[in-house]
């Protein structure tokens, strides 16, 4: 049985997470950059970072093109690009998205057009948290038959609950996410631009509980959502 997808329009949470006696929780800092050009770092991929982390770490990625990038993420961590720069583009340019046209000296870019994978990032533990990323070209030249296979840039679990995905910029692909939620914990995915993509937000095949869908920005999608 499919479930309920609930939108809504709310102010910003912030979650801080606390060890059981109520202290906080010490994390550690990776970075990434894939030609050491913006950032001083020895870890060129996200998939080498996430190898390294340990469950609560941050995974701050500089500016770059990263590709091809298909990463397994199974336990909780957070992955944050550049929010900012996100905020700066203006989702509703008329003018048509090309691959190729963003900056990636002041975007973090991971682009999917060399590659067969199905997905960039596969979201499957508790509490990860994804922003300040451009994922784009994870699109399929001819749609197959088995809509299990259209290519998406995010494909969230929906055995694990409280993801937050935001200020992420997601174009040209088939699908923008697959997103999936437990129910355990809240779920949000919230001020993204969803540009030129076939489909914007999908969550077919999988559970959708206690999500909220909010403050999103979508242009020259075919369809915004469909479940």
């Amino acid at each position: 049985m499919k479930k309920l997808i609930t939108l809504c329009a709310c102010a910003a949470v912030a979650v801080a997470f606390a060890a059981a006696d109520g202290t906080a929780t010490g994390t550690t800092t990776l970075v990434v950059d894939d030609d050491g050009e913006q950032c001083e770092t020895l870890i060129t991929t996200i998939e080498a970072a996430v190898e390294e982390a340990q469950p609560g770490d941050v995974i701050r990625v500089c500016p770059g093109f990263y590709r091809p990038e298909s990463v397994r993420i199974d336990k909780p961590l957070t992955l944050t690009g550049d929010p900012k720069a996100i905020e700066a583009i203006d989702c509703f340019d008329p003018r048509p998205a090309v691959l190729g046209d963003l900056d990636p000296t002041t975007q973090v870019i991971i682009d999917g057009s060399d590659s067969t994978a199905l997905a960039s990032l596969v979201l499957a533990a508790d509490d990860i948290e994804v922003a300040g990323f451009v994922f784009e070209g994870f699109a399929n030249p001819v749609l197959p038959t088995d809509d299990h296979f259209f290519r998406r840039a995010l494909d969230v679990s929906g055995e694990y609950s409280g993801y937050r995905v935001h200020h992420n910029l997601l174009r040209l692909n088939t699908v923008g996410i697959m997103l999936g939620s437990s129910g355990a914990r809240e779920t949000r995915f919230d001020r993204n631009c969803l540009r030129e993509n076939r489909w914007g937000l999908a969550a077919d095949y999988r559970d959708l509980i206690n999500a909220r869908i909010d403050h999103n920005a979508t242009y020259g999608t075919v369809s915004f959502a469909f479940e």
